[in-house]
């Protein structure tokens, strides 16, 4: 009778020692999950943190990108201005050389006239 209560304490006490030794692996198991549950939320909290971030970077290059094609628009439009500047300028410049020959034209003529009547006035003096 002995020798099987001693079986039988020896088998409880293996137990015993197998019960502990789970209960540890499950409070070590359990102490790696909450690690790696805080590793989790510390990365999770850092994507949060790049995902503002990036969307602070998306705003300003949006923000630039408007002011960029504000600029653009204005420089169209003084390109436009001065383009029709140039434009009215070349035509003045056109119909001032159009004047310039009518009025060289017309000097010639009157200096083609002068020298036959000086001519003319030169041949009647000398008769």
């Amino acid at each position: 009778s002995s020798g099987i209560n001693a079986e039988y304490g020896d088998k409880q006490c293996g137990e015993i020692i197998n019960l502990e030794k789970e209960k540890q692996n499950a409070a070590k198991q359990a102490e790696d999950q909450e690690r790696m549950l805080g590793q989790q939320s510390e990365q999770l909290a850092q994507l949060h943190r790049d995902k503002a971030a990036a969307q602070n970077l998306l705003e300003t290059f949006q923000h630039n990108v408007a002011q960029l094609e504000s600029q653009i628009n204005l420089m169209k439009e003084e390109v436009a201005v001065k383009s029709d500047k140039l434009t009215e300028t070349e035509l003045r410049l056109q119909n001032n050389i159009a004047e310039l020959a009518a009025s060289n034209q017309s000097n010639t003529e009157l200096l083609d006239h002068n020298n036959k009547l000086s001519s003319t006035l030169e041949q009647s003096t000398r008769e």
